[in-house]
């Protein structure tokens, strides 16, 4: 049992010894094939950094102009470019940026998105009326790739007169012309025709019919406030119907929804009458009703008597 024994132990050592050298000779073979690859992979990510960093950058922009933009209040810049020589030569160029400085600080990018490389102008509306700015266009590619154009400066100033806007200009003149002329000629003494309004002839006759007929004269404003411009017209009518009631010594009475709109009607009324010269004690007749004053029982308006 013992002499056994002692022969199995060498035997189960050397199949462990086999089993750790096997192992190992794996390890190793897997490392090696994961090291090669890494290696071929890192040699073209290196070889692409390579070329993107060696592309030759873009022809620049040529021909730059900065102009300050007409027509405007001084707040447009213009800029103008000829595209790069490499543009449309293999799509190279993706786009251009505009490069700004300002007086008080350095260049910076004023485009928030690249311009189209079929587009060789910009407006900048950000600028102040008075400023002198500076420009540069910058050709980028799709590698990222930049070149910048020469620097050209302007200043931002305001246009004194819209050209484009000379037919309201010539309108206005023409019309200041004709109003000047006819101040003039008014002035001047002669007759000047002014068409009469049928409206307001029948009010005459109205007037002339009632005074015929010993009536009193019924002039309603309507149940609009002060502030309506329909009354505010005809309280202008009501002046001069008031001036005639009182040639002809006819009696007046104006109903009102308004109190406010009341003491407006009743001082008209009393300058009407201030104006021909009447006392006023002798206009006792004519009446300017308040919305409580009327009675609706009582076919004759009555109220406060004006004056």
């Amino acid at each position: 049992m013992h002499t056994d024994s002692n022969v199995r132990g060498p035997s189960r050592y050397m199949k462990l010894k086999s089993a750790c050298l096997l192992g190992l000779i794996l390890f190793f073979t897997c490392k090696i094939i994961t090291l090669a690859q890494l290696s071929e992979f890192s040699s073209e990510e290196f070889r692409a950094i390579d070329e993107i960093t060696t592309e030759k950058p873009p022809a620049p922009p040529t021909n730059i102009k900065t102009t300050d933009k007409k027509n405007d209040d001084g707040t447009s810049i213009t800029i103008s470019w000829t595209k790069s020589a490499d543009d449309g030569n293999g799509a190279k160029n993706v786009g251009y940026n505009i490069l700004r400085k300002s007086p008080e600080g350095d260049f910076e990018t004023i485009t928030k998105t690249l311009i189209k490389t079929d587009k060789t102008d910009y407006t900048d509306d950000t600028v102040e009326r008075g400023k002198t700015y500076s420009y540069s266009v910058q050709a980028v590619t799709a590698s990222g790739a930049t070149s910048n154009s020469e620097i050209r400066s302007v200043e931002a100033t305001a246009s004194w007169f819209h050209t484009g806007k000379k037919w309201l200009f010539l309108s206005v003149v023409l019309f200041s012309v004709v109003v000047i002329y006819s101040i003039y000629h008014a002035r001047s003494g002669k007759d000047i025709f002014i068409r009469r309004i049928p409206g307001l002839e029948a009010v005459d006759e109205a007037i002339g019919r009632a005074t015929e007929m010993g009536q009193p004269i019924l002039y309603i404003l309507g149940l609009g406030s002060v502030s309506n411009v329909a009354t505010i017209a005809s309280m202008n009518i009501l002046s001069q119907v008031a001036r005639r009631t009182a040639d002809y010594e006819t009696a007046l009475r104006v109903p009102c929804n308004d109190p406010i709109v009341m003491n407006v009607v009743r001082e008209m009324v009393k300058t009407a009458y201030a104006l021909i010269q009447i006392p006023p004690g002798e206009y006792v007749g004519n009446t300017v009703l308040g919305k409580y004053d009327l009675i609706p029982s009582n076919s004759d308006l009555t109220g406060a008597e004006v004056g």
